[in-house]
């Protein structure tokens, strides 16, 4: 088991304010297994996820974390554990409103130590499109407009990643993109952000520790005892 630096939080679950605070965690995931977190209760109550102020909450009746405008900027929330690579994250969001020509929330990677190892996201600029380590140009499957829920999937390995996305309404993904990068062989934590002050929601988010090499329609996942469920 691994142990993990992970952001200083206080009592109702507000990020420090110099990201310098650290508290030793345990967590890692076995081959096949998965963490899913689906929203319906209090993550920063519970200490299982912190964030950077009140504007980022969980809304338990609804089984959404919700980020509102605050007249600031890129608020967001993030795992207290870290989970070790390689990796298939997924997470169903949106962006409601306020994103400038973005039409999704960011959803990272980050080291141990605050770097953002990856960014995912949609800019809908022409020389934008997808995110993934750097700007894509990809329009491929892209949201037609703000207030419309997406899935990603972001298959991540020391040593590279893809990035499949689809409607939410769709079954099946497609692949955007494939990059190659070097990472630190150190967990990876997860944030979810808004770009700008848009409003965002998140439905659920899942990371799936395949033990290889595997793309994600490879990805094999069993269910974890507590917040470690199968999907809604």
């Amino acid at each position: 088991t691994y142990a993990l630096r992970v952001k200083a939080q206080d009592e109702r679950g507000n990020w420090s304010a110099d990201w310098s605070d650290a508290l030793e965690v345990n967590a890692e995931l076995d081959f096949g297994e998965s963490y899913y977190e689906p929203f319906d209760s209090d993550v920063f109550a519970s200490g299982s996820w912190s964030r950077t102020d009140s504007s980022v909450w969980v809304d338990i009746h609804h089984e959404l974390l919700r980020i509102d405008p605050n007249f600031s900027y890129n608020d967001g929330a993030q795992t207290h554990s870290a989970f070790r690579l390689p990796l298939v994250v997924e997470c169903k969001m949106k962006l409601v409103q306020g994103g400038s020509n973005y039409l999704l929330p960011n959803i990272h990677a980050v080291s141990p130590d605050s770097a953002e190892l990856v960014d995912i996201t949609y800019l809908s600029s022409l020389e934008h499109g997808w995110r993934f380590d750097g700007w894509t140009g990809s329009h491929t499957r892209r949201p037609s407009s703000e207030d419309e829920w997406f899935v990603v999937k972001a298959v991540l390995r020391r040593e590279g990643g893809e990035l499949f996305v689809r409607p939410a309404d769709e079954a099946s993904f497609s692949l955007v993109v494939s990059s190659e990068w070097n990472w630190p062989s150190s967990p990876v934590h997860i944030r979810l952000r808004q770009p700008w002050d848009a409003r965002c929601e998140f439905d659920y988010v899942k990371v799936s520790f395949t033990g290889q090499n595997q793309t994600a329609g490879e990805e094999q996942t069993a269910d974890h005892m507590g917040s470690w469920l199968g999907p809604k």
